[in-house]
């Protein structure tokens, strides 16, 4: 791993595109109690709140309870102004003591102004099932398209529960769709994943929640560097790579009538995978830029394994990278 000096025309680019993207012009004029306007005289201004989404996600449990707690919020608001919680609004959880300890999180959050993302409506794999799907999902006696009906009826329940619940800006409708197709893969000829879609607007819409932006979310599309997530292939799309195929994906779903409005961008890194440079990250954005859709990084960490561990210097410069490049980015 190189530092700046190695991507110096991608770093002047980078910081072009955030004068360009990040800030704007502000004009003053101030006028005295006599109601003269003021001339050159010296004015400081400081930003209070950045309109850039910078967020962190919590443990509900531990922001209950922890000794640690008013610590816990001075650096959210002193580094933040967005937030998630880590699994207390997904499905697996509904009505459970992980969903009752996030809404204590979740009503600090809102007492001060964080944007919210919600996460997740569904996550189509067997293991994100409640334990009713997977019994379901393993009962001998039902044709594939009964368990599909079955499981679909269930899993709605987490959109009409969930929806008018959570006071978010947004949610992952669909998480991980590479990945996770359980119930997709009992009905080969329809595409479950737009409908979730067109249920969280349908659920939405109900309870007059429109302005809450409907997210796909998937893992390894900017931050994955091992040959899986490069020559990844699927059967039934053309794609190679994981970046073609959740674009081909996408495709997919918007055709069924899928009402996307943002793209999640699962950003983790692993200390065993190639190292990553800012052009790559930024390319990779840029891939995504013919949807003309938000962009949210929704999983940024840096995490160790027994395989391998990361240096200081290289969390540092990762970190930067990262940041860099996505906050230079206009979507």
């Amino acid at each position: 791993l190189h530092d700046w000096g190695q991507y110096e025309n991608v770093k002047k680019e980078a910081i072009e595109r955030i004068e360009q993207h990040r800030k704007g012009a502000v004009e003053l004029q101030i006028v005295l109690p006599n109601g003269k306007v003021a001339d050159s005289i010296p004015v400081k201004i400081e930003l209070k709140r950045h309109d850039f989404l910078w967020g962190a996600v919590t443990s509900s449990r531990n922001f209950a309870n922890s000794a640690y707690i008013d610590k816990y919020k001075e650096m959210y608001l002193k580094y933040f102004n967005a937030a998630g919680i880590e699994n207390g609004l997904k499905p697996k959880r509904r009505s459970s003591a992980g969903e009752k300890s996030a809404e204590v999180a979740f009503d600090w959050f809102r007492k001060n102004n964080f944007y919210m993302r919600g996460h997740t409506l569904t996550w189509e794999g067997y293991n994100w099932s409640r334990p009713e799907d997977q019994r379901v999902y393993n009962d001998s006696t039902l044709s594939d398209s009964e368990k599909a009906e079955k499981i679909i009826e269930s899993y709605s329940r987490h959109f009409h529960h969930a929806i008018p619940k959570w006071d978010v800006q947004c949610w992952d409708v669909s998480n991980e769709p590479i990945d996770n197709n359980s119930v997709n893969d009992l009905l080969p000829e329809q595409n479950t994943h737009a409908h979730w879609f067109k249920l969280a607007d349908s659920v939405r819409k109900k309870h007059n929640k429109e302005d809450v932006l409907l997210f796909q979310n998937q893992y390894q599309i900017i931050s994955g560097t091992s040959d899986h997530a490069l020559t990844l292939t699927k059967e039934g799309y053309e794609s190679v790579g994981r970046m073609a195929l959740y674009a081909e994906m996408m495709d997919e779903q918007i055709a069924a009538g899928a009402k996307i409005e943002g793209i999640g961008f699962q950003s983790r890194l692993r200390a065993e995978w190639p190292l990553i440079t800012p052009d790559v990250i930024y390319d990779r954005l840029c891939y995504f830029d013919r949807f003309d859709l938000p962009y949210h990084a929704t999983e940024f960490e840096l995490r160790d394994s027994a395989k391998a561990k990361y240096t200081e210097e290289q969390r540092r410069l990762l970190t930067e990278y990262m940041m860099v490049m996505y906050f230079s980015h206009p979507k």
